[in-house]
């Protein structure tokens, strides 16, 4: 009589990428690439605190945990599956659950050291900030790629005709009763407009000042071209301004040239008011979305939202807002600008010498030149749906 044969212990993997909320969105190729070549490996994911409820129903992940280096988490999230400030607390947890492989795809030395003092036996990452040591599968990191490709560059190569599509950003998001008030909000506003509205998202004010362009010239962008602009194709339009707390004042100029426009507009400033996961459905419910590159225009991208994103010193070659989508076969008409000067892209390693002229000489008269052609067809667009 034959003994049945031992069950196989399934792979177990670790992917690191905790730091910002946009980092999250352009991981989620990578974790779909994943998983198609490893379907029965355990993936476990550690992110940010704040980017908790972006990956709580992603169907390519076992387990979401988290790290802050400060140790601040909210009180909404399990403590099992958040890690202990200081690294040697975080190696333990992580040891203790016995992966047998590490993706280090956050780029700091720090990472590397976590996986390295978790005992992971097989550490694949990018040989950056002299940590190539620390990892038993360094690789270069690509520096004229997508930031989406450059993860992808770390995994074993695919087979194409296994891997028909291109990588999309998977993000699937539920709040049900955050839905339905989103949907009573659209048709109140339609309702006093007196027919359907145009709803036009704007994120000027980056976490990073380095990256903004100044508001005042987003206000003139609005009152010189956008809104006399709809004001001619007899579109009502809607304004929703986002971003974290501290940047709701910094759009009360844009909520003030409501009264003045030629033509009914809706401003609203959702700034602090919601969480991450009901901004990205906002975001969701948006037509078109401008800004600066940020982690919002990453969030809107991954709803399938056409994005016109302004770049200065960071690479529009590496942080673009990805065109394709799961739940979309064509991808996304994004634009992203820069003024295009000799030194773009700095990477912002280093102070300008030059007082961010790529940001700072950048007229609205120039970008409205660029993003005119591209609204038109955003709306052309949304008025054959509409038809």
């Amino acid at each position: 009589m034959s003994s049945a044969a031992p069950a196989l212990t399934p792979l177990r993997i670790v992917v690191l990428r905790y730091r910002f909320i946009g980092d999250t969105v352009l991981l989620t190729p990578f974790l779909r690439q994943l998983r198609r070549q490893h379907p029965t490996a355990v993936i476990d994911v550690v992110v940010a605190p704040d980017a908790a409820d972006l990956l709580e129903f992603n169907p390519n992940l076992n387990t979401v945990l988290y790290l802050d280096k400060k140790g601040r988490y909210p009180a909404t999230l399990s403590p099992e599956n958040t890690l202990p400030k200081g690294v040697l607390r975080q190696a333990a947890l992580l040891r203790g659950r016995c992966y047998d492989v590490a993706y280090v795809l956050k780029r700091s030395f720090s990472s590397a050291l976590l996986a390295f003092l978790a005992g992971i036996p097989e550490r694949r990452g990018f040989a950056t900030e002299g940590r190539g040591f620390m990892l038993t599968h360094p690789m270069p990191y690509p520096q004229q790629v997508h930031e989406v490709e450059a993860f992808l560059s770390l995994l074993e190569p695919a087979d194409s005709e296994r891997y028909p599509h291109p990588p999309a950003l998977e993000l699937p998001l539920v709040d049900e009763a955050f839905e339905a008030s989103l949907a009573q909000q659209v048709a109140a506003s339609e309702a006093v407009a007196g027919q359907p509205v145009f709803r036009l998202g704007l994120h000027g004010v980056a976490s990073n000042a380095l990256k903004q362009w100044p508001m005042p010239q987003w206000e003139v962008l609005l009152q010189q071209h956008v809104l006399p602009w709809f004001a001619q194709q007899g579109v009502p339009l809607q304004v929703s301004a986002v971003g974290g707390a501290a940047e709701a004042a910094a759009y009360e100029g844009v909520q003030a040239l409501a009264s003045t426009a030629p033509s009914p507009v809706f401003v609203g400033i959702t700034c602090g008011q919601l969480s991450v996961l009901q901004s990205t459905l906002h975001l969701g419910s948006l037509h078109a979305m401008l800004g600066v590159d940020s982690g919002p225009l990453h969030l809107a991208a991954s709803q399938g939202v056409p994005v016109f994103a302004l770049f200065g010193g960071t690479s529009l070659q590496r942080w673009a807002p990805w065109p394709w989508v799961f739940h979309q076969s064509a991808p996304v008409a994004h634009q992203p600008f820069a003024l295009g000067l000799p030194c773009q892209p700095c990477h912002l390693k280093a102070p300008c010498p030059i007082g961010l002229a790529c940001l700072n000489t950048l007229s609205p008269a120039a970008v409205w030149a660029a993003l005119e052609p591209w609204l038109a067809q955003r709306v052309t667009a949304w008025q054959a749906i509409l038809a």
